[in-house]
């Protein structure tokens, strides 16, 4: 048994902020929370769950209520998790029927994991009952990709946004499952900066900064064969997106930052580039981040001529 709100690292504001909607309407809603893979979304939502449907209201994690939560057998929630399947028809079936019985606990959570997953006829079975869920119906639809989401149904949802965790987070999350931090890194959602020390990584970690460059001063030339030739498989190409990603966000979090040497990044190494990038309007950067979040494939320029200024740097 565990309180799971104790779990949580980092996101204080997400977590204040929903205690205070739910609080302060205890009617019904529905909420969105996105961001990055393996940051805690899910664990929000299943310590929201718990913290309302907790016996003393506390989310206290010894009550008989707190103790189902967490093991997923409350009957004032209802978890849907398909993994990397398709969400279908039948889940929704699930979620009718759920909502058909009689509430013996006030309010009821319904978590829907990897909501970006719904097919097109689920989203649009869903669309009533997430404008409008019954009285003390919650739902919290939990994505890493909300651009795979319907925008009928991010429309009906109050979108929380999550950030990846802080070195500072990465830490206590390491001391909390009795990881090294680079184990950690190894094993979780920033698993790629520790590989992108890997010689046979570099040259992809290299493009990402290229692409980068391209963008800051918005000059656009075809890849040539060479730098074509740097991302050879889909799993490249998703680790090139990934790179971009992280990069992306030290960027928007270095212009965040009271002074460029304060922010804390995540690819120490390139720190010069990115407060190079820093003066980029930060516009461009959030638009460039949500172009990434729902590529799967993407048209790719970067300027050879400063790449290969790049390349004589780091010799």
């Amino acid at each position: 048994m565990a309180q799971i709100a104790a779990q949580l690292v980092g996101h204080q504001n997400q977590w204040d902020q929903v205690k205070k909607i739910i609080s302060s309407d205890l009617q019904s809603g529905s909420f969105l929370f996105s961001g990055p893979e393996g940051i805690g979304k899910r664990k929000m939502a299943m310590a929201t769950a718990q913290y309302f449907l907790c016996e003393t209201k506390t989310g206290c994690g010894h009550c008989g209520s707190c103790r189902r939560v967490e093991s997923g057998t409350h009957e004032g929630l209802l978890i849907i998790d398909e993994g990397d399947d398709i969400i279908k028809m039948d889940e929704v079936h699930k979620i009718k029927e759920f909502l058909k019985l009689k509430s013996l606990s006030g309010a009821r959570f319904i978590l829907i994991n990897n909501a970006h997953k719904m097919n097109i006829p689920t989203s649009n079975a869903l669309l009533k009952t997430l404008e409008e869920p019954p009285e003390g119906v919650y739902f919290f639809l939990i994505s890493s990709r909300i651009s795979g989401l319907l925008m009928t149904i991010k429309s009906r949802c109050r979108l929380i946004p999550f950030s990846i965790l802080t070195e500072k987070d990465l830490e206590r999350v390491s001391l909390m499952n009795e990881f090294t931090l680079s184990n950690f890194k190894n094993s979780g959602q920033l698993h790629l900066v520790a590989k992108s020390q890997d010689k046979d990584f570099r040259p992809i970690v290299e493009l990402a900064c290229e692409i980068l460059d391209c963008i800051a001063e918005a000059r656009y030339t075809p890849l040539t064969d060479a730098q074509k030739s740097t991302v050879k498989s889909k799993d490249q190409f998703q680790d090139l997106i990934t790179y971009l990603e992280i990069m992306v966000r030290d960027v928007l979090l270095t212009q965040a930052a009271p002074n460029l040497d304060s922010a804390t990044v995540y690819f120490e190494e390139y720190r010069k580039d990115i407060q190079a990038w820093a003066q980029v309007n930060s516009l461009v950067w959030s638009q460039f981040y949500e172009i990434l979040e729902g590529q799967t494939c993407m048209p790719i320029w970067i300027n050879s001529r400063r790449a290969q200024r790049r390349r004589l740097r780091r010799r």
